[in-house]
C-alpha cells in the first residue's frame, strides 16, 4: 500500500507539517544567511519553515509543474525540472526528503537523489535525509554510502502515533560531509542495526550539541542544463517584462518573433531545410521562450531574411550564452554546424570572444580536415586562412564572436604548401604532447599502426637533407561486390585503410600515401626517428623495471604467487613466469592511473593469473584488504575457485549466485574489514566471491 501511495503521488510525499519543528531542533541557526538546497521541494513548505529556522537562503528544485509553481511564491531560487538536469554545488545544508520509488537509472531514487546531493554540498555541510527505515535494510548501498562519506552520522524516528510513521516508517538521518570518504563497512553494518532496533524519536526541544551548519562557501552554483518551458513562456509574457525598445538597425537582419516574443537577429544560416545558425540579442526572457518554441516547432519557421526553414522537433541546438549590459546574445548551432558534423566541402563554426579560438581552431581543424596541425601553427593557420577566404567573420551581435571554417580539404593542402614553402610556419619544438600514456613500451611494430589511426598526431621528421611535416589517418570505405543487376546480389562491405600525408617542408609538396606498401616503405626508412620521437612522447607507465621500482613486499609477494600449482612444461620450479610478472605490474600500474584495466592475451597465456596478481599488488600497496567479484559464467566458477586459492593461498573464495549469498559471504567473516583494513586475516588477503549471475556473464 505504501508503495502505490507513493506511485500516485509521482513518489512526492511531504514531510508531516507536525514534524518540522521536530526537524528543526536538530541543526542550531547558522550565524549569517548561508545556502540551504530541498532537490525535491514539492510546494516548498518544508524548505520555507526550515530556512526560517535555521537562517538559509533557500533553493528548491521540483519536477512537477503545479508544484514548482508554488515553489516560486516561496522564492525566486526556483528551478522546475529533473533533478538530473541540475548543477548545484557549495551549499552548506542539503534538506533531502527523495521520491520513495525506482528512478529511471535503474536504482532507487532515495540512492540517487543522496549521491546527487552530496556532490552539491560543501565539505564540513550538513545532510539531512527524509527516506524509510526499510530502505537502509533492503538496500545497504545507502548504508555504506552514507557511513563512507558523512561523521556524526545519527538516526530518529518518526513518533509512532504519526500516520506518516505508519504508512512509510520514515525516519531522519543527520550527517556532516567529510572531506575525503572512508569505506568503514562496520560503521554500516551498526547502522543498519540500529534502524532495525528502537531508534530514538525525533526530539521535542533542541540537541544539547545541535549540528552546526558550516559558513558558506563562494560561489555557490545552482543552474540548471534544461530550459524550464513553462517558466521561459511564463515569464516572457509578464507585464514587468517590457517589450524590446530598439528596431532592427542596418547592421541587423531584422527582428524575429514568434508568438509575440522578439529578437534582434543579426545571423542566420539554414542548410536542406534545417536551421543550423541562429545568433540574436534580446531579454533573457523572450530568448528562452523562442529557443522552447523552437525545440518544439514542426511548422515552417519564417527567417528575417525571408527565407522559410522547416524544423523537426526533438532536434538538440547546441546553444552558447553571453550577457550584455541590456539582456543577453545567443548563438544556437545545429549540430550538423559544429566540427563533429562537417564533411569535406563543408563548413563549421568556431565562437569565441574578442580574441579568435586559436586552440579550438586547431583541434577542430585537426578533426575535419587530413593535413598535419600543430597547435603552435593554430595561429598562422587561422590568418592563413582568413586570407584565402576559407576562415570567415559571420557578422553577429557583441559577446560571443562566430567564425565559418571551410572543410575543403584539397584547399587547406593547398594553403599548407604553399604557407611551408615560404617558412610562414614554425618548424622547432611543436610537438604536441601524448593524450595518454601505455601501459609498456611501443615497439616499431606499433609504428605504422600508430600513424593510420592518428594516435601519434603530426610530426616533423627531418634526415637525408630533408625536413618533413607528416600525419596519418584512417579512412572509412564501402566496397561492393556483384553486379546491380535484377536478379544480381549486390554484397556492400565496410573498409577501412590508412593514409599518411607526407608535407616536404621545404617545397611545399604534399604527398599522400595510401598504398600499404608505399607506407612500409616510408616507415622504414624513416624508422629510427620514429621509434625515437613515440618513446619520448609516449613514457610508458612501467618499463621492465620491476626489481628497481617496486618495494621488496611486492617483489616477495610475486615471487610466491602461484608457487602451490603445478610447474609448467619445461619450467623447473612453480610460480609466475617472469613474462606474467610484468604484465601483472603493468596491469596494475593502468588500473592505478585510470581506475580501470583491461588484459586481452591469447588463450594459455595466464590471463587468470596475471589479473589474481595484480589484484595481490594491489592490497600491498594500498595496505588494506577488499572484496574481489569475478563475474563470469557458472560452468567456469569452480575454475576460478581453484585457480584463486592455488595462485594466492590466503585468499578467502566462495561462489555466490545470489545478492543473499553475497550478504552471506560478507556476515559469515564479520571482521576481515574495518576502518583500516582487514583484520583476522594473515598478510591482511581479501576475500573474493565468484558471481556466476546469468545477467553478468
Amino acid at each position: 500500500m505504501a508503495r502505490l501511495k507513493s506511485v500516485i503521488a509521482e513518489g512526492f510525499y511531504p514531510t508531516p507539517e507536525s514534524m518540522l519543528p521536530r526537524i528543526a531542533n536538530l541543526v542550531a541557526p547558522a550565524a549569517m544567511p548561508v545556502p540551504g538546497l530541498d532537490p525535491c521541494a514539492g510546494e516548498g513548505k518544508a524548505m520555507q519553515y526550515l530556512a526560517a529556522q535555521w537562517n538559509l537562503t533557500p533553493y528548491l528544485v521540483e519536477i512537477n509543474t503545479q508544484r514548482g509553481a508554488e515553489c516560486r511564491t516561496v522564492t525566486p531560487n526556483t528551478l522546475v525540472m529533473d533533478i538530473a538536469s541540475v548543477d548545484a554545488a557549495n551549499m552548506a545544508l542539503v534538506y533531502d526528503n527523495p521520491p520513495y520509488q525506482d528512478h529511471e537509472t535503474g536504482v532507487r531514487d532515495e540512492l540517487f537523489f543522496i549521491q546527487r546531493m552530496d556532490a552539491a554540498l560543501a565539505p564540513g555541510g550538513i545532510h539531512v535525509i527524509v527516506i524509510p527505515d526499510y530502505r537502509l535494510v533492503q538496500t545497504r548501498k545507502i548504508a555504506r554510502f552514507l557511513t563512507a562519506r558523512y561523521d556524526r552520522l545519527r538516526a530518529w524516528r518518526f513518533p509512532d502515533p504519526d500516520a506518516s510513521r505508519q504508512a512509510f516508517r520514515q525516519i531522519v538521518l543527520v550527517g556532516v560531509k567529510r572531506k575525503r570518504a572512508i569505506q568503514d563497512r562496520l560503521a554500516a553494518d551498526f547502522l543498519v542495526s540500529l534502524v532495525q532496533g528502537n531508534l530514538p524519536v525525533l526530539p521535542e526541544a533542541p540537541l544539547d550539541e545541535p549540528y552546526a551548519i558550516p559558513a558558506p562557501v563562494m560561489p555557490v552554483v545552482f543552474e540548471g542544463n534544461a530550459i524550464d518551458y513553462a517558466a521561459a513562456l511564463e515569464e516572457a509574457a509578464a507585464k514587468s517584462w517590457p517589450r524590446l525598445p530598439v528596431s532592427a538597425s542596418p547592421k541587423h537582419i531584422g527582428l524575429l518573433s514568434i508568438d509575440g516574443k522578439e529578437a534582434v537577429v543579426d545571423a542566420c544560416a539554414h542548410h536542406h531545410g534545417q536551421l543550423v545558425l541562429l545568433s540574436m540579442s534580446g531579454y533573457k526572457t523572450h530568448l528562452k521562450a523562442i529557443k522552447a518554441q523552437l525545440d518544439q516547432r514542426e511548422q515552417p519557421l519564417a527567417l528575417p531574411t525571408g527565407e522559410a526553414v522547416t524544423e523537426v522537433k526533438g532536434v538538440r541546438y547546441i546553444t552558447c550564452v553571453h550577457p550584455l549590459s541590456r539582456g543577453e546574445h545567443w548563438l544556437i548551432l545545429h549540430p550538423c554546424a559544429t566540427v563533429e558534423g562537417a564533411q569535406d566541402g563543408q563548413s563549421f563554426y568556431c565562437i569565441g570572444g574578442r580574441e579568435p579560438p586559436y586552440e579550438t581552431f586547431a583541434e577542430q581543424l585537426k578533426q575535419a580536415v587530413p593535413i598535419p596541425v600543430f597547435c603552435k601553427w593554430a595561429r598562422p593557420l587561422w590568418n592563413l586562412g582568413a586570407q584565402r577566404g576559407l576562415v570567415t567573420r559571420v557578422k553577429t551581435a557583441r559577446g560571443c564572436r562566430l567564425w565559418q571554417v571551410s572543410a575543403d580539404a584539397g584547399r587547406w593542402r593547398e594553403s599548407l604548401s604553399a604557407a611551408l614553402a615560404s617558412h610562414q610556419l614554425p618548424l622547432e619544438e611543436v610537438d604536441d604532447p601524448a593524450f595518454f600514456a601505455p601501459a609498456m613500451p611501443f615497439k616499431r611494430g606499433h609504428l605504422l599502426f600508430l600513424l593510420v589511426t592518428n594516435i601519434l598526431p603530426s610530426v616533423v621528421l627531418k634526415g637525408d637533407g630533408k625536413t618533413l611535416v607528416i600525419r596519418g589517418r584512417t579512412v572509412q570505405g564501402i566496397q561492393t561486390e556483384g553486379e546491380a543487376k535484377p536478379g544480381h546480389i549486390v554484397e556492400e562491405t565496410t573498409d577501412r585503410k590508412g593514409e599518411i600525408v607526407v608535407a616536404d617542408a621545404d617545397t611545399g609538396e604534399i604527398t599522400l600515401l595510401t598504398d600499404s606498401k608505399e607506407q612500409i616503405e616510408f616507415v622504414q626508412a624513416w624508422g629510427e626517428q620514429l621509434a625515437r620521437i613515440v618513446l619520448e612522447r609516449f613514457k610508458p607507465l612501467y618499463n621492465f623495471d620491476l626489481r628497481e621500482t617496486l618495494s621488496p613486499k611486492a617483489q616477495t609477494l610475486l615471487d610466491l604467487l602461484a608457487t602451490s600449482c603445478q610447474p609448467l612444461p619445461g619450467c623447473a620450479k612453480p610460480g609466475l613466469l617472469e613474462s606474467q610478472k610484468h604484465l601483472a605490474v603493468a596491469l596494475r600500474r593502468v588500473q592505478h592511473k585510470y581506475g580501470f584495466a583491461i588484459l586481452n592475451g591469447e588463450q594459455g597465456s595466464g590471463k587468470t593469473k596475471v589479473s589474481i596478481a595484480a589484484a595481490a599488488l594491489a592490497e600491498v600497496e594500498s595496505g588494506a584488504g577488499f572484496p574481489l567479484i569475478v563475474s563470469c559464467p557458472e560452468i567456469v566458477s569452480e575454475k576460478w575457485v581453484k585457480e584463486l586459492r592455488e595462485t594466492w593461498p590466503l585468499i578467502e573464495a566462495r561462489i555466490v549466485t545470489t545478492p543473499g549469498d553475497m550478504d552471506e559471504f560478507f556476515v559469515s567473516a564479520p571482521n576481515r574489514w574495518d576502518a583500516h583494513g582487514p583484520t583476522g586475516t594473515a598478510n591482511g588477503a581479501p576475500g573474493a566471491s565468484a558471481n556466476t549471475s546469468p545477467s553478468r556473464h
